[in-house]
């Protein structure tokens, strides 16, 4: 008896050795796997933490890059304003210069001989020039699409063979001018001023035609050979 007593007890402290045992294995795997996921938790944290920070940089880098762009492009609208003023004041002063020229000569046909006695022929005033007078009427853009035709009021008033109308571009902020001579023979000029709608540049055009029966008719092509035209009516 007292044999299998003690085979028994022996039998007990054998499976309770094994129980603890496999409990020390167990919590051992438990205490892995919590190590193992808490490193990967530290893992994916880091990655997350350097990923915010490289968007953020990135948002830095592409604020910097717009604002860069907004600049640059302030500067050329500037510079694009300052010579377009310049052509316009250019033009202005050769229109005010051939004004002048013309008043001058007239003036000097009407004072007579070149001795200063005076002569039976009548005075001219400033501004007789047949031309002059106010023409209504508007140029056309003839794309290479049809349905993309456009055309603008733009009225010519005339001083001594020459108008300089200006109107509003479809670019914002700017303004087109034109500079309409008409000779003595009838032949007429216009060189144009404008911008492109495209990319905001300055665009320059010229057209040709004649005046005949109070009605101007020309034709022509911007710098960038889109076709254009223009027709005006002498008012009464």
């Amino acid at each position: 008896m007292q044999e299998e007593a003690l085979s028994a007890q022996l039998a007990a402290a054998k499976k309770t050795a094994e129980d603890a045992h496999l409990a020390a294995l167990e919590q051992s795997r438990r205490t892995a796997e919590a190590e193992s996921r808490a490193e990967r938790e530290r893992l994916v944290a880091e990655a997350t933490k350097r990923e915010a920070a490289l968007q953020a940089q990135l948002q830095s880098a592409d604020e910097a890059r717009r604002r860069a762009e907004a600049d640059r492009k302030r500067i050329d609208e500037d510079r694009q304003r300052t010579e377009a003023d310049k052509r316009a004041a250019e033009a202005r002063a050769e229109a005010e210069k051939r004004t002048a020229d013309a008043g001058k000569g007239q003036s000097v046909a009407a004072s007579g001989a070149p001795d200063g006695s005076r002569t039976s022929a009548p005075q001219t005033a400033i501004g007789s020039n047949p031309v002059d007078a106010a023409y209504d009427g508007q140029f056309c853009n003839f794309p290479a699409n049809p349905d993309r035709k456009l055309c603008w009021r733009v009225t010519l008033k005339f001083q001594n063979g020459v108008a300089m109308p200006t109107w509003p571009s479809r670019v914002a902020g700017r303004f087109a001018i034109a500079r309409v001579t008409i000779d003595p023979a009838g032949a007429a000029r216009i060189a144009l001023d404008g911008w492109n709608v495209t990319d905001g540049n300055p665009l320059g055009g010229t057209l040709v035609g004649r005046l005949v029966d109070d009605r101007i008719d020309a034709q022509g092509r911007w710098a960038n050979g889109t076709p254009i035209e223009g027709r005006w009516k002498r008012t009464p």
